[in-house]
């Protein structure tokens, strides 16, 4: 699994146009200990995000943070799944169990 930032990020911060395709994108910073979980559950887990139905981006807000504050984005780690271009689901925080039901019920 990898982690990019696509520039379909910046073009939503600085646009307000949504995603085109089915994206997980997933907002944390280095600092955040359950933003790290995240990020390993992920690489490790990878039967639970299948390529083939989402793409997963990671923003570091620290790095992007004109792009967390065009989001809305206030707590961490904060993961918002945009299908058909646009928000269908926002979830705060991480809870393994929590996460995979949430990805299961938003595709």
């Amino acid at each position: 699994m990898k982690y990019i930032i696509l520039s379909t990020i910046l073009l939503l911060s600085i646009t307000g146009k949504t995603c085109a395709d089915n994206q997980l994108m997933i907002f944390g910073a280095a600092w955040c200990g359950p933003c790290q979980s995240l990020k390993k559950f992920i690489k490790e887990s990878p039967d639970s995000f299948p390529d083939s139905y989402i793409k997963i981006e990671y923003l570091d807000i620290d790095k992007f943070p004109d792009v967390a504050s065009k989001l809305n984005i206030k707590s961490l780690p904060t993961s918002i799944i945009y299908k058909d271009g646009k928000l269908k689901s926002r979830k705060i925080g991480f809870q393994k169990t929590d996460y995979i039901k949430w990805i299961q019920d938003n595709k």
